[in-house]
């Protein structure tokens, strides 16, 4: 009796009931990239709905599942500070912010749902749906508000598992992250066998659908066409030291005259490669064309410069396009800039306080949006610098023609050997899968991959590593999915049929009752 009795005022505390929710946090972001156990989302999912189901109050619920929050962001984005130790002396005290504050902040987007869930007084399988319903809709909230962050989207734990992420094609990440909490919570209704049974088969008709979509799956490769990606994995320390600016810009172009070199060949450098504004330079850029092959051109990464009339500074951080004679064939302006990394808001208010991360004490400027760049002798392509690829439905423009592939230019060398790259790496092949288009990723430090619009990466260059990779440019599927063309319209969809059928067992259950 006394052991059931500690049992029941363990499970019972309010202290113990945040601490276990916190454990299921951390349980639940491991089965995010690069350990993709995906085992753990069940007991994670289950004993943290089993507490809140067991709290007596909306209050006491939305602080479970804060704590389940904290545990999974703090867990899942631990890389982030590593980001900080570049320059320690400079952003050593931003570092428990960015360890604890950022998913302290972020955990309020999962507090609602348990809350809002708990106030609602549904049976079992309505409760799970509304859950379901409501996690969906505050990801996409966190992927919007505040300039969005949908970094480590639950249904990014599929991305190991090809069948089941071809569901992307349809309802994109946040569809099939409705469809990850309903896998993984589906236990919760013990010991009802027959709904149970019903979530399964759904999951497994999805599964089978991406299973058919793979068998099925013929990708062919443009023609006459050779990509170079140049991964120079420079540390992040001397990226931007002018003691080592030409030995950075050297080790460049000495990878990019690697033979064998066929022709033509359109050279891919990383986010940022140049420390000096080549868009400006045009010595510079005739002293590079000498480096490609006859018809070759180069897309690199740059900051781009240019001073106002009252000798005002703007900064961009820029792709831009050089032929082999040296000229600008084309330039594109990151227009999703990073917050404290490449600008601080408020600036006003906080000059002086808080630095940008990045070299220099200037603001980047935003670009004027995303655009489809067309060069001469490479298909038309949607860039993506950086972090730009990480939202979903918002990766090319909805203006002028189609891209026939993506882009994804980017700089990981500021989060070392951590989990950061991998996730990276992830978020990018599901950008492919939702819009049925390859992928192409040039990283400083890597991970350097091509990908097929089926999100299977073709060849890469592992994390670290210095070299190059010459590969063929996949075609883009002849139709474009679902969700190429309505987004997260056909998420809406799924939402609206999920909540008619928690209104359909209500009433069932009021008739019944």
């Amino acid at each position: 009796m006394l052991s059931k009795l500690s049992s029941y005022r363990l499970w019972h505390s309010p202290r113990s009931q945040k601490g276990i929710a916190f454990f299921c946090g951390i349980l639940g972001a491991g089965a995010l990239a690069p350990l993709y156990i995906l085992p753990l989302l069940v007991p994670a999912f289950c004993c943290v709905l089993w507490l809140m189901s067991e709290s007596s109050t909306s209050g006491s619920s939305f602080w479970i599942g804060w704590w389940f929050g904290f545990g999974y962001f703090m867990t899942g984005l631990y890389w982030i500070a590593f980001a900080l130790g570049v320059d320690l002396d400079r952003f050593v005290w931003m570092i428990p912010f960015s360890l604890f504050g950022l998913p302290a902040l972020l955990a309020f987007f999962i507090a609602p749902v348990f809350a809002l869930t708990s106030a609602f007084k549904f049976e079992r399988e309505g409760r799970l749906i509304l859950f379901a319903v409501l996690w969906t809709v505050f990801e996409w909230l966190r992927g919007h508000l505040f300039t969005g962050f949908p970094w480590n989207l639950i249904g990014y734990c599929w991305m190991n598992f090809p069948s089941v992420a071809q569901s992307l094609s349809i309802f994109g990440a946040y569809g099939l992250g409705f469809l990850t909490i309903l896998w993984a919570s589906a236990p919760i209704l013990w010991p009802r066998w027959r709904s149970i049974s019903g979530i399964y088969v759904l999951f497994l008709g999805f599964a089978l659908f991406g299973m058919w979509r793979l068998h099925t799956a013929q990708v062919e490769m443009v023609p006459n066409l050779t990509l170079r990606l140049v991964q120079p994995s420079i540390p992040q320390r001397l990226k931007w030291s002018k003691e080592h600016m030409e030995e950075n810009f050297r080790t460049l172009l000495t990878l990019t005259k690697m033979p064998p070199c066929p022709s033509p060949v359109v050279y891919i450098w990383p986010e940022s490669a140049t420390p000096f504004f080549l868009a400006n330079d045009a010595v510079r850029r005739l002293a590079l064309a000498r480096s490609l092959s006859p018809r070759g051109m180069l897309l690199t990464g740059t900051t781009r410069g240019i001073r106002s009339s009252r000798d005002e500074l703007k900064l961009w951080n820029s792709l831009i396009a050089v032929d082999e004679e040296g000229n600008l064939a084309g330039v594109y302006d990151k227009s999703h800039l990073v917050p404290f990394g490449e600008y601080i808001p408020f600036h006003s208010l906080f000059s002086g306080i808080i630095h940008k991360v990045t070299s220099g004490s200037i603001d980047y400027s935003a670009g004027s949006g995303l655009q489809t760049v067309t060069v001469p002798g490479v298909p038309s392509f949607s860039p993506l610098i950086c972090y730009e690829v990480i939202f979903p439905g918002a990766v090319k423009s909805d203006q002028g023609p189609a891209p026939e592939w993506l882009l994804n230019i980017t700089n990981d060398a500021w989060y070392g050997r951590t989990s950061g790259p991998y996730q990276h790496l992830d978020i990018a092949r599901a950008r492919a899968i939702e819009e049925g288009l390859p992928l192409v990723r040039v990283g400083n430090n890597g991970i350097s991959a091509v990908i097929d619009p089926y999100g299977r990466v073709l060849n890469k260059l592992e994390l670290d590593k210095r070299g190059v990779l010459d590969v063929k440019l996949p075609k883009p599927l002849s139709n474009h999915t679902i969700y190429f063309y309505y987004g997260d319209k056909a998420l809406l969809l799924i939402l609206f049929i999920a909540l008619a059928f928690i209104g359909l067992c209500r009433r069932s259950c009021k008739i019944n009752c």
